[in-house]
Formats: structure tokens, sequence, C-alpha cells
């Protein structure tokens, strides 16, 4: 059967279509308009194809595809954390920072945690971007864009998640990660290009299991006679 072709819109730093990739189909066009994430799509993809505004885009003028992906598909959680919180060089927060533990002793946690114990379990996260702490085990929380506050613990250290790990925790390959980090941005505006990303893992399973159907001749010839 001939690849899939498909166009990327609202593209962000291209994990839908690293995913379809991944499932052997081809990006032949994509559509961003935020000017850094799109720079930075061109240089890690080697992609000038930028379609521009989807809103101003006109239909006549793509180009034949077969599909077309747009959206934000992620994961809920992502695990086991040692395979991704790899970063030697990630920033660490100081035990006795000012903020952290104003934050801790708010009116939504103060009384409620033992810092001395949270130290003692290696790759806890502890998710501060709500008034009230969550911590979770062995797993980390959906990364969101502009929302910041995804720590964890390593060696009884307080650790920030640095923008590689936010990468490899979407499913992007070690290889496209370092070469996004190579790029220059901070890593604010990283994480929240990662944030807005669809995970690379989710859309390469939804591609697969779209493969099959496409694949089976009987299944597709039903399916490309329905009406919706």
């Amino acid at each position: 059967m001939k690849q899939i072709k498909f166009i990327d819109f609202c593209s962000g730093i291209g994990g839908g279509r690293q995913g379809l990739e991944l499932a052997g189909m081809k990006c032949i066009a994509h559509s961003e308009i935020d000017i850094q994430t799109s720079n930075l799509y061109s240089y890690v993809y080697n992609d000038n194809n930028n379609l521009g505004d989807l809103t101003k885009i006109n239909i006549n003028d793509l180009p034949n595809f077969d599909l077309l992906i747009s959206g934000f598909p992620k994961n809920k959680e992502i695990k086991p954390l040692k395979n991704f919180l790899i970063d030697s060089n990630s920033e660490e927060l100081p035990i006795n920072d000012k903020t952290f533990n104003r934050y801790l002793n708010n009116k939504y946690n103060k009384g409620k945690y033992n810092l001395e114990e949270i130290l003692k379990k290696d790759y806890l996260i502890l998710d501060t971007r709500q008034s009230d702490l969550r911590i979770y085990k062995d797993r980390c929380p959906t990364l969101r864009t502009g929302r910041h506050g995804i720590l964890y613990i390593k060696n009884r250290k307080i650790k920030k998640l640095s923008s590689i790990e936010g990468f490899l925790l979407q499913g992007f390959s070690y290889k496209t990660s370092n070469k996004a980090v190579g790029y220059g941005l901070s890593n604010n505006k990283l994480l929240s290009i990662i944030g807005n990303a669809m995970t690379v893992n989710v859309i390469k399973n939804i591609a697969e299991e779209l493969l099959k159907v496409i694949n089976n001749e009987e299944i597709y010839s039903k399916w490309n006679q329905t009406t919706f």
C-alpha cells in the first residue's frame, strides 16, 4: 500500500508529526503561527514548508494529502520516571528556598507534609502548579503549556524539570530532544512548547490502529463508504 501523506496542522513542536512518522507516514506540510515554535520546528525537522495561519489557508492551495492531524492527545500520566529524569544539569531548588517553604506552609498545605520524609523518596514528583501540593509516586502528571512547577526528588535534592526531561516525557526521541534543546531557547519557553505538544507515543499508537483498518481492504471499504 502507498505511504500515507499527512499535513501537520497546529503543529507546535511536532509531537504529532513524530508519532505519525514512527508509524511510517510522511509529512508534506505543516501549519504553526507562533514564531519561536515555528522556527524551532523548522530547525528540528529541516522543514520550512509552513503554511502559516490555519484560518487563512485556502483549501484549494493545499497539496494532495491523505490525512491531517491537529489537536493535543496527551498521556494523563507518564511512567516509569527513572528512564526520563536523567538530566544531571537540571536546576536544583535549595531545601531552604523561601518561596517553596512559603508554599508548603500556605493554608492548603500547612501541616500536611514532612519535607524530610519527602526527600527520602527518589523520583517523587511534586506538582506545585496549584495552590495545594500534589504528589505522584512513579508517575508524572500531564505537562501543560504556561504552567510550570513540576519538581522531583533525586538523591535527597529537589530538582526542577528540565526541558530535555520534558521532551523525553512527551515521547520525543533523544536525538530530537537534544537537537531542540541545543537551539538556544530558554528552559521556560521550551517547557511551554513541550506542554503544548502532542505526546508522541499516543499518536503513534493511534496511527498504528488506523493503519490496521486501512490495510484491511474489507473493513476499509465499508468505512470509506460511511456517510458522516
